[in-house]
């Protein structure tokens, strides 16, 4: 069974998009902040990490993306980005590097059947 961590501020997207992911099969560990993902990160190993951008502050996401690819045990683990942001939006915000550190990008409202699709796709390699 595929295991994601979903990242997310916004209480209602969290448990919307567990209920889906559990019903198509994904196992979803839930954080609504990226001290508490960072917390389950230390105990947990998902196969895939959704993640919001904008959280505490406007790059918060991104900026938890770096932090996570210096982790070693984390450091190939594929994320994937669900925001309200573009990334053409954010490309102007941030360097190219961080961008290339993610595995895709969603843009909000993403049809839930769509994510669920793309976190098996990202399972398989």
């Amino acid at each position: 069974m595929a295991r994601v961590l979903l990242v997310d501020d916004d209480p209602d997207f969290l448990e919307i998009t567990r209920l889906v992911l559990t019903h198509h099969g994904i196992e979803t560990l839930t954080a609504s902040s990226r001290a508490q993902a960072m917390s389950i990160l230390q105990q947990e190993r998902p196969d895939v990490i959704l993640l919001d951008v904008m959280m505490t502050y406007t790059l918060d996401g991104m900026d938890m993306v770096a932090q996570i690819r210096r982790l070693p045990d984390l450091r190939d683990t594929p994320i994937l980005v669900i925001s309200s942001l573009s990334p053409s939006q954010v490309a102007e915000m941030i360097p190219a590097s961080s961008l290339q550190q993610i595995q895709g990008w969603l843009v909000k409202p993403v049809r839930l059947e769509d994510l669920a699709e793309k976190v098996r796709a990202l399972c398989k390699g």
